[in-house]
């Protein structure tokens, strides 16, 4: 069994399995948007948890089943050029690591009324 460690500034943020650092819990798929340029602030739906933002691209965690209501939500962005582009799928090992540490120009979201600024 393969182990992996996230280290930040010599410290160790996380250690496991790839499979139990993604985690086994309800939050297990992602969303990620490209943002157009000029969009303007983002209101995120309340089914979207742990939204990160860096530059234009945004990732956020929601559940199995939300992913209709999410390609839904992310379909009437892309129609009203609000997003470039967006793809669904499960959480990854990037998604793990700016958990764990952050980005240095990596901003959180919280909850429903968070905005993207």
């Amino acid at each position: 069994m393969d182990r992996l460690a996230i280290v930040n500034e010599g410290r160790v943020a996380g250690a496991g399995t790839p499979a139990s650092l993604k985690g086994d819990g309800d939050e297990n798929m992602r969303l990620e948007l490209v943002l157009e340029p000029k969009a303007e602030a983002l209101e995120l739906p309340a089914f979207l948890h742990d939204a990160v933002v860096t530059g234009r691209r945004l990732i956020a965690r929601m559940g199995e089943g939300d992913v209709a209501p999410t390609i839904q939500w992310a379909r009437d962005l892309k129609e009203q050029n609000v997003v470039e582009e967006y793809a669904v799928g499960p959480i990854t090992l990037e998604d793990v690591y700016l958990s764990a540490v952050g980005h240095g120009d990596a901003r959180e979201l919280e909850g429903e009324d968070a905005d993207h600024e």
